[in-house]
């Protein structure tokens, strides 16, 4: 890794520059996006699992790992496990973007959990974070770095959230050079559709969970705000989206809404156009 603070960061711009214009290009940069991330955040594991049901189960989803890597044995063992992984199920539970584990769960419910005693531990998989970089109403594809003796700091966390906005960007324009090259692709694929639409941070919460079908009780429990305010941001999503029911909004969000980007931050993308 390079020493000098301004030579490191420099490297981290010119590295994700690459990353970015590969996805332009339709290359798939996965393993390359898990290498950035461990070599200049300091993760001594980083994972990206593409297509992960919201339910943890179904479907099994695409996993790559950098670092050390599990077993098919192993492999099949978390797939089973995952389920009860309080911070899995917290990232499931709400769209978020960059967080780490432990100020979203109490670190002991995973420290004293099955799959850390029988999977993590045992790899000083200790410390999580997790950038969840699209959500659907099924699925998300989600990118996780594990370290075993320290936690990550903000300044690890304001790495992460830069890396995947330029990733998001990049999927952006490459979705906007599809369209141009095949004019039979669908507007709003590239250019004046769901991508363009800006969400407030709530909103891009607020729509998710409407389009997994949960109602404005539901979603008010979930974010811990009053039914009258989610009703509020589903009036104002209806607006803003051009919708006149849930139903129209959650198909918005499926046809490519999870590509609409919120006003503060970036909003997440989904790695492979």
């Amino acid at each position: 890794m390079v020493a000098d603070p301004y030579a490191r960061r420099a490297a981290l711009v010119r590295e994700t520059a690459e990353i970015a214009h590969a996805v332009v290009d339709g290359d798939d940069v996965g393993p390359d996006l898990l290498a950035l991330l461990a070599r200049h955040v300091g993760a001594d594991t980083t994972t990206l699992s593409v297509d992960l049901g919201l339910d943890l189960v179904h479907p099994v989803p695409r996993v790559l790992v950098h670092g050390d890597d599990l077993t098919e044995t192993e492999r099949a063992r978390w797939r089973e496990l995952l389920p009860t992984h309080p911070y899995a199920r917290y990232l499931a539970s709400r769209p978020t973007l960059t967080t780490r584990m432990t100020e979203c769960v109490v670190p002991e419910d995973v420290w004293g959990s099955q799959v850390y005693e029988e999977l993590l531990a045992p790899r000083g998989m200790r410390y999580q974070a997790a950038a969840t970089l699209g959500s659907g109403p099924t699925t998300m594809t989600l990118v996780c770095l594990w370290r075993e003796t320290h936690d990550f700091d903000d300044a690890a966390l304001e790495v992460v959230e830069g890396v995947r906005a330029a990733v998001h960007d990049a999927v952006l324009l490459r979705r906007r050079l599809v369209g141009l090259a095949d004019p039979a692709q669908p507007r709003s694929d590239w250019s004046g559709g769901p991508d363009e639409v800006r969400l407030t941070p709530r909103q891009l919460e607020v729509v998710v969970l409407v389009a997994r079908g949960l109602t404005n009780a539901q979603i008010g429990r979930r974010l811990s705000i009053s039914e009258r305010t989610v009703r509020k941001h589903v009036e104002d999503l209806f607006e803003r989206v051009g919708c006149a029911s849930r139903s129209q909004l959650a198909a918005w969000w499926s046809r490519g809404g999870a590509f609409a980007t919120s006003t503060d931050p970036p909003a997440a993308p989904i790695l492979e156009p």
